[in-house]
């Protein structure tokens, strides 16, 4: 196998701090070499890699299949932005949630409290 290293770099959620627990830390290798990158993925994954206790996943891309870091970069932001905003958008409906039922909590408790008094 032959693998010349072009570039490396270290992308993904952790990198946006959007990850969720259990999230690998996502590495991009360009590489030029006689090996697949199907190939060389399952070669750099054969024993699995971690860093602290998290998982790497390395990605390794080619010009002629993949393309060039810079090429493919763009794109996983453009993805990464997604995420984010749909991660955004689903913590804001949920706090939203959460708000709705506490004063819905708050209104059954106040009801209940006059209620007691009307009786007496």
């Amino acid at each position: 196998m032959e693998a010349e290293v072009i570039g490396v770099i270290v992308s993904g959620s952790r990198c946006r701090g959007i990850e969720k627990a259990g999230s690998d830390l996502d590495v991009v290798l360009e590489y030029k070499g006689n090996v697949r990158e199907d190939a060389f993925f399952d070669i750099l994954h054969e024993d699995g890699m971690e860093i602290g206790g998290v998982k790497v996943d390395i990605n390794p891309i080619t010009e002629g299949k993949t393309g060039t870091l810079e090429s493919y970069l763009p794109a996983v932001e453009e993805y990464l932005s997604q995420k984010q905003i749909e991660r955004e958008k689903r913590k804001s409906v949920k706090e939203n949630i959460k708000q709705k039922s506490e004063k819905a909590k708050e209104f059954t408790h106040v009801k209940k409290e006059k209620q007691k008094f009307h009786i007496r």
